[in-house]
């Protein structure tokens, strides 16, 4: 399939959901060498899903906040790796020896469902800013 048929498939209904108040995750599994990493980043010349998707949700941001001036949209993005099933943040700071290579535990409350206990999570303000996170 091709990124962007891949993105039409799963990404454009991920964005859908997510504009209607569910939460949103995209989960890349398969064997070392399967195509994970450029299904989700593509190339500069054919973005994947990632990409893709980070630019279309600003994009749908703007239309809503465009029809109405009184909302307003945050978005931040978390990076986890599930590895022998084992949780990590990706973008925790590995000079940090506090939290370098600490395992996550998901755990699900009344106030924030199910949610990834200590994960980082970083405000970006573009799909820009939004894919240079994990850059």
């Amino acid at each position: 399939a091709t990124q962007a048929r891949v993105y039409e498939d799963l990404g454009r209904p991920l964005v859908d959901a997510a504009f209607e108040g569910f939460s949103s995750c995209i989960f890349a599994y398969g064997m070392t060498g399967s195509g994970k990493t450029h299904s989700m980043t593509g190339t500069p010349e054919d973005p994947g899903l990632a990409p893709r998707v980070v630019s279309d949700v600003f994009r749908s941001l703007a239309t809503v906040e465009r029809q109405d001036p009184g909302l307003a949209g945050t978005i931040t993005v978390s990076y986890t790796e599930i590895y022998n099933e084992t949780l990590k943040d990706l973008l925790a700071d590995p000079r940090d020896l506090r939290t370098a290579g600490e395992a996550l535990e998901i755990r699900e409350n009344s106030l924030e469902g199910v949610h990834v206990k200590g994960l980082r999570e970083i405000r970006v303000r573009s799909a820009e800013e939004g894919m240079e996170v994990k850059a």
